[in-house]
């Protein structure tokens, strides 16, 4: 016990660590705009039940990381909430109505998503020290506990923490399901196929991909699949994956309470939420009208959607423009400025000794495969709002990227140059401890200044976390001042609740003189306020709060 408390020490020291941040992040950062939403179809999955709320959004990671703020906070009628189910309306209307006790719960909810994390890391250290050794969970370890975008996301009570973590799991389980024959592998591999299908929509890739990987592994021979015949390989590996397919539909019916379960193609597109939502161009208009869908109405709604947003785009802001759709060159250009030095540094490493060494072994590989996969994916996407659609990455990378630091440690004929994983392994803590609080919105060098780096990436990084240092700058000023809402009913509230009373502005309407905080994506925008330009602030809080001075003849 003692022989064992003492190797792991390292790995509890460096868990505690990130604990202590993410923590204190949690509690540092006001609520972001995305999490009311989350938080409020959380509570409805336990208090009401009413699927109509998880437009675009499975129930699964929502019901499960608001369980503390459920049994903590009163049942309230959500019925009777302005604009239900239609959460972008009721979600003021719940804020409205007791914004202490919904902050108090979202705080609750960041408390489970740090837990999350926290089994994420646990995952990663045990995956690497049964595969690896002690030493590449160590280095996989301290990669995880101090990288700025995965603890941006891991205190914020979204679903992207939870997908990052089911991707992880997913690839770990195919690992572990193609070297272990036997029943116990493939049901935590359905496990984790299940998962991210019921935590965000774009998790129901992950059981095509795995389905995939599995089939290239039964074509090329492998522990579980080792008949000697390929078809009877792939045969093996067919009908495996047709069961842990009926055993997600199970699951996802199961989770939605089988609400509005097979229904007809012609059923579902007359429904109101159908109509208003898809374009009348979509797949369920080339699939036959009697064919019944054996999955959740608001779930195939949600999936027909996700593809078409994707497929259309949104408008973002890239390389300092606005742009009608997004761009391949999103995600890869933020990993580059926004990856951490210790990350991008050790994946250097691992694209040098794949050169050198010209293989992978097969748990290197499927990790490869799942990463590559999903960037592919990303890229695809014309949905440009932020890094976190491309967030289960990072822990796939930081697998492969402790991998290439401990396979260059064990090179005897790189020993002279060790000292460089050791330089790479030391800025990690310096980045992360000396980012925190302020993870969401961090760019590294390659990102050039705090006020450049915001150039190339805007939407996604002012998403309202920084409401606390506005209030504590207008306190410590005792001035008065007026503020534009990004998003209704959150922010005025949330100064409110800092101590700092504050005049709403809205839209194109200037007040005639005095301080003004607005947002930087709105000013980045050029609709609301075109007369005025960053440039032109006074003061700035994390390049994303933008302070202006007023003067009389100032037109908004």
């Amino acid at each position: 016990m003692r022989k064992n408390l003492r190797i792991h020490a390292p790995a509890l020291g460096l868990m505690a660590t990130a604990i202590g941040l993410l923590s204190y992040g949690a509690w540092w950062a006001s609520p972001t705009f995305d999490e009311p939403f989350h938080l409020l179809r959380g509570l409805n999955y336990w208090w009401l039940g009413d699927m109509r709320a998880y437009y675009a959004e499975p129930p699964g990671f929502n019901a499960l990381t608001t369980i503390p703020a459920a049994l903590a906070t009163p049942p309230s009628d959500l019925t009777g909430l302005a604009g239900w189910p239609a959460l972008g309306r009721a979600t003021p209307a719940f804020l409205a109505a007791n914004y202490e006790l919904a902050r108090a719960a979202i705080t609750l909810g960041r408390s489970a998503v740090i837990c999350v994390y926290t089994l994420m890391m646990l995952l990663t250290y045990s995956f690497c020290l049964r595969i690896w050794g002690l030493r590449c969970a160590w280095f996989a370890l301290i990669i995880l506990c101090f990288e700025p975008l995965l603890l941006a996301h891991g205190q914020l009570l979204t679903t992207d923490l939870g997908l990052s973590a089911g991707v992880l799991g997913a690839a770990i389980a195919t690992v572990h399901y193609l070297r272990t024959p036997g029943l116990k592998p493939w049901l935590w591999l359905t496990a984790a196929i299940c998962f991210c299908t019921l935590t965000k929509i774009s998790g129901v890739v992950i059981g095509p991909l795995t389905a995939v990987v599995v089939m290239v592994r039964a074509y090329v021979h492998g522990p579980r699949f080792s008949a000697a015949k390929r078809g009877k390989r792939l045969a093996q590996a067919s009908l495996q994956m047709l069961a842990a397919a009926l055993a997600t539909v199970i699951c996802i019916n199961t989770v939605f309470r089988f609400d509005r379960t097979g229904m007809r193609v012609e059923q579902i597109l007359v429904e109101k939420d159908a109509k208003r939502r898809l374009a009348q161009d979509n797949i369920l208009h080339h699939l036959p009208e009697g064919l019944p869908i054996p999955l959740p109405y608001m779930y195939v709604v949600s999936l027909v959607h996700v593809q078409l947003e994707a497929k259309a785009g949104r408008k973002t802001y890239f390389q300092g423009t606005w742009r009608n759709q997004g761009t391949p060159r999103y995600y890869p250009t933020l990993l580059l400025v926004q990856g951490s030095p210790t990350l991008l540094g050790l994946l250097l490493v691992a694209f040098f000794l794949l050169v050198r060494r010209k293989q992978l072994s097969l748990p290197s590989q499927v990790i490869a495969a799942y990463a590559i996969a999903w960037l592919a994916l990303v890229m695809t996407s014309r949905v440009n709002i932020g890094f976190r659609h491309a967030l289960p990455l990072l822990p796939l990378l930081s697998i492969l990227a402790a991998r290439a630091g401990d396979a260059f440690f064990a090179d005897k004929y790189l020993r002279p140059a060790r000292f460089l994983i050791y330089i790479l392994l030391g800025f990690a803590p310096i980045t992360g401890i000396l980012t925190a609080p302020r993870f969401l919105g961090y760019f590294n060098p390659l990102g050039g200044s705090p006020k450049r780096a915001h150039t190339i990436n805007l939407v996604g990084e002012d998403w309202g976390q920084d409401l606390r240092d506005l209030a504590t700058y207008a306190r410590e000023q005792q001035i008065n001042m007026y503020y534009h809402e990004y998003r209704p009913g959150l922010g005025l509230r949330e100064l409110e609740y800092l101590g700092v009373r504050a005049n709403q502005i809205t839209c194109k309407k200037l007040p005639e003189t005095g301080l003004v905080a607005i947002h930087a994506t709105v000013i980045a925008r050029g609709s609301c306020f075109p007369s005025l330009t960053r440039d032109d602030a006074v003061g700035q809080f994390n390049e994303h709060i933008l302070l202006f001075q007023i003067s009389p003849g100032v037109d908004g």
